[in-house]
């Protein structure tokens, strides 16, 4: 998840957190600073695009908007 969602966009603080069950939950269960998430909600802003590539999926855009 690092390397393909975070390294990306130089987020270099993220770490992410899981479930027991080895589940990512992505509402809370990020740490990073302010300066790392700002990118990220650019990009979630661009409908998950970055340069030429899809950080995050469209599917995923449209489920959070709702």
């Amino acid at each position: 998840m690092r390397r393909e969602r975070f390294q990306p966009l130089g987020m270099h603080s993220a770490k992410p957190r899981f479930d027991d069950s080895g589940t990512f939950i992505g509402s809370s269960y990020v740490l990073a600073t302010a300066r790392d998430f700002a990118p990220f909600g650019n990009r979630y802003l661009r409908d998950g695009a970055w340069e030429t590539h899809r950080i995050l999926s469209e599917r995923w855009i449209d489920l959070i908007l709702v």
